[in-house]
């Protein structure tokens, strides 16, 4: 008996236990674990945080690729991104995880150039904030 109570404890504490990411937001509970259905989100989304990362931490295992899993994200969470962009989340934002059958439902290929688009366009913009504050330093008087 005293056997099996310590063998329900050390389970106990294998569920409970935190999944901590390197910026330090964590998601709490087993892994391996479907947490969209179990209606779990993720946040406070932080400006150093980026959707690949949160996608490889909430993503339920290998049959889904991390660009599923961040169309996913997105199409869960649409109002959590500005610009429509995946690249740009909103700060303090938090992400309602998917479940599994929403994160099969997107296509990989097509969740990949989505990706691939969105990061082309989010260089763009960043090249166009660097010209523009470039002109601003050098701009005569």
């Amino acid at each position: 008996m005293r056997g099996l109570a310590t063998l329900l404890l050390l389970a106990s504490a294998l569920v409970v236990t935190p999944i901590y990411s390197q910026d330090g937001s964590q998601l709490k509970g087993p892994k391996g674990v479907d947490y969209g259905v179990q209606g779990r989100s993720i946040g406070p989304i932080k400006p150093t945080d980026t959707l690949w990362r949160i996608a490889a931490k909430v993503r339920p295992d290998n049959s889904v690729s991390i660009y599923q899993v961040m169309q996913a994200l997105y199409e869960k969470n649409p109002q959590s991104f500005l610009d429509q962009n995946l690249n740009h989340m909103r700060d303090g934002a938090y992400l309602k995880i998917p479940t599994l059958a929403d994160i099969r439902a997107v296509s990989p290929e097509l969740a990949k150039q989505r990706s691939e688009q969105d990061d082309e366009l989010w260089e763009k913009r960043k090249m166009a904030r660097l010209r523009t504050a470039k002109l601003l330093l050098h701009k005569p008087k």
